[in-house]
């Protein structure tokens, strides 16, 4: 049987964590794979996100609204063609179109991904188990350009990006994602719950 894409990524963490991860992260490289989790969030961001709204609309990078309770779903994609792992999420705000935002996940190694957006800005993390939860630890920004991942200091503007999903049971986990800056803290933060409701793997 096929291991999921993301066992080699944990490595040797893969077989400590719980059911919910293992469903979380069950989709296959190289498989047409689909896994589902609904949720409600919440979403914040300072002055500073505020003015980087439109930036955030125009990459596909992040949500330029701002809400509690907001219900969301989250499709993890994988497909035959290839061993990129997709984001497709979609946000339902009061009054407003649902709005949706891709990333691709591509492994670059290890425990080392970069989470791309439609217009090759990229976010370079490390994946972590502690124990307790599994932890998506910054590493720098990228911008692919001419098949090549330059990296870009971008966090002079944004901060550095930090997030982490903690288990609640077989089926449930929390999460959350921020954007802090060494100078101006909170930039942008979202969080929320989250249950599988769907596993094709």
């Amino acid at each position: 049987m096929t291991q999921p894409l993301f066992a080699t990524i944990f490595g040797d963490d893969w077989q400590s964590l719980p059911p919910v991860m293992h469903k979380h992260y069950a989709n296959r490289a190289h498989h047409n794979d689909e896994t589902v989790a609904e949720g409600v969030m919440i979403v914040k961001s300072s002055f500073l996100g505020r003015l980087l709204s439109p930036l955030f609309r125009r990459s596909g990078t992040l949500v330029p609204y701002e809400g509690e309770g907001i219900p969301a779903t989250v499709r993890f994609l994988t497909r035959a063609a290839d061993d990129s792992f997709t984001l497709e999420r979609s946000f339902r705000f009061p009054h407003k179109k649902p709005y949706v935002f891709c990333s691709t996940m591509q492994p670059q190694g290890g425990a080392e991904i970069i989470e791309f957006t439609r217009l090759g800005f990229g976010w370079h993390m490390r994946y972590g188990w502690d124990g307790r939860k599994v932890t998506l630890t910054h590493r720098c920004y990228v911008m692919r350009l001419f098949g090549k991942n330059l990296r870009v200091p971008l966090e002079w503007l944004g901060g550095t990006t930090y997030a982490e999903e903690t288990p609640i049971d077989d089926r449930s986990f929390a999460m959350k994602m921020d954007m802090h800056h060494k100078y101006f803290g909170h930039v942008f933060s979202y969080s929320g719950t989250f249950t599988v409701t769907k596993v094709t793997a």
